[in-house]
């Protein structure tokens, strides 16, 4: 993967400074204040019915104003399983392994699909005794730029077109 995007680390940064040792902090360290910088960047998951499930708490207003979706307060459960399922593996991964997750993901949007550098940060919700799921995105370079093409009639996959070949 290309060098991320510096909203990315620093939000996997600020992770670390608050994570205890061999622990994941807490989510109360995540307050609006801190998350600030982020905020429209960020979506926020709650695990339910002990991991089979997430509920969307927010989502952030840039990344709903490019996918053309508004899920906060929805079920993943609710959405449509292509969107969900590669979303609902790294937020069970996350909980899992109780680590980061930093990796390159591609969504619909309103008239194409965008690539984004991505961050998945599991915490601690104490009061309630769940975990949640702070996820920060921000767009990658362009496809263009990578030399890719984003494919055209299959809505059922990512896939793109490059010189060397077609993949997904």
């Amino acid at each position: 993967m290309e060098e991320l995007h510096p909203f990315v680390t620093g939000l996997l940064d600020l992770w670390r400074s608050k994570r205890p040792p061999g622990g994941v902090p807490p989510r109360a360290e995540f307050d609006v204040f801190t998350l600030r910088p982020w905020l429209g960047w960020l979506t926020v998951y709650e695990e339910l019915d002990g991991g089979a499930d997430f509920l969307i708490r927010l989502d952030g207003s840039n990344i709903v104003a490019l996918t053309g979706e508004e899920w906060t307060g929805r079920r993943m459960s609710e959405l449509d399983p292509r969107y969900a399922a590669p979303v609902l593996e790294v937020l069970h991964r996350a909980v899992r392994e109780r680590q980061p997750i930093v990796d390159h993901f591609y969504s619909p949007a309103v008239k194409d699909f965008l690539s984004f550098h991505r961050v998945t940060l599991p915490v601690w919700e104490d009061r309630r005794g769940v975990w949640q799921v702070i996820q920060g995105m921000h767009l990658a370079p362009s496809l263009e730029v990578l030399g890719l093409q984003p494919a055209r009639g299959r809505g059922d996959h990512l896939w793109c077109h490059h010189p060397a070949g077609t993949f997904l």
